[in-house]
């Protein structure tokens, strides 16, 4: 039944992920600018102009250019750099370590913090821990990716020099991810927080909690145990639909913390109109971001038995 599922949710993503590369591809090609005036310069020669816009197939019109493309994609051929010429396989199979373990570091961050203290704000309602974790809740939203990141690298980079400003990972190791996991999964573990504290809430007046209660469990037990497991489906639910979110924020964030990620060569493929770049990119995003909502819709059935498979 599982296996059957997934088999249809994936047959349902090849229409969306196609109609994902025919918006990004008809915006990318409605932006100003042009990548072979960004070539040649300002005042490029017309015919070597027409010679070099032939020579990439730009002087095709926009459905034979993405009939051209898609064909090559599948057949596992993204085309290759406008600029560089380098395979966008290359580029991207060479970039997507650096924003994985990003994107992956900062969901442990916010769910290490977020959930944690949600229950503890649901078990001590209206207390001063409960008070406290809301309002750290409301700055962590209101705090935009990029000031919390200028602010972490003056502390702790300038001033105080236990970590680096980022950087590759070859050059600083796992220690360069630290302060870009904690800029972009600071908001995310406060919404994650606000989320947890409201679906333990309502858990926890739940008749089987009380009852659980009552047979003398331990309050770790009927807490952690038995009020969680069911108060994280909606948080799990958050957590798929935000991966966009934190993929997103990653390009920003790369930015900031000179990471060169699939965030860093996706903006400057925009700002260069590098359009294979861009597609390749904008459709590796789209097929993470569809993975993790297939497994997040997996674990449905393994925290609630009452959820089924159709």
């Amino acid at each position: 039944m599982v296996l059957r599922y997934i088999a249809r949710r994936l047959v349902m993503v090849v229409p969306v992920v196609i109609g994902v590369t025919v918006v990004v591809f008809t915006l990318i090609r409605l932006a100003p600018g042009d990548p072979v005036q960004a070539m040649l310069g300002e005042n490029p020669d017309p015919q070597v102009a027409v010679l070099r816009r032939r020579a990439l197939g730009l002087d095709q019109p926009l459905p034979v250019q993405y009939g051209i493309w898609l064909a090559r994609t599948l057949r596992g051929d993204l085309g290759r750099s406008l600029f560089t010429r380098e395979y966008v396989t290359t580029l991207i199979f060479d970039r997507a370590p650096t924003t994985i373990s990003l994107a992956g570091l900062s969901m442990l961050v916010a769910i290490g913090i977020g959930v944690p203290a949600g229950v503890l704000a649901a078990t001590r309602k209206d207390s001063w821990s409960d008070n406290l974790s809301r309002l750290l809740a409301m700055l962590g939203v209101s705090m935009p990716v990029f000031w919390l990141g200028l602010i972490l690298i003056i502390v702790f980079a300038l001033n105080l020099r236990l970590l680096p400003a980022g950087g590759s990972l070859d050059q600083n190791g796992p220690s360069a991810l630290v302060l870009p996991a904690i800029a972009l999964g600071a908001s995310f573990a406060a919404l994650i927080m606000r989320l947890t504290r409201s679906a333990m809430l309502e858990v926890l007046v739940q008749d089987y909690v009380r009852t659980a209660r009552a047979k003398g469990l331990h309050e770790y037990t009927v807490n952690y145990r038995h009020a969680l497991k069911a108060a994280l489906i909606p948080v799990i639910t958050v957590i798929g639909f935000q991966t966009g979110t934190l993929l997103g924020g990653a390009v920003l964030t790369e930015t900031i913390f000179a990471l060169p990620g699939l965030g860093r060569l996706l903006t400057s493929s925009i700002n260069a109109r590098d359009y294979p770049v861009i597609l390749g990119s904008v459709l590796a995003v789209a097929l993470v971001f569809v993975f993790v909502n297939l497994v997040v819709d997996v674990l449905y059935a393994l925290l609630d038995p009452r959820i089924k498979y159709q």
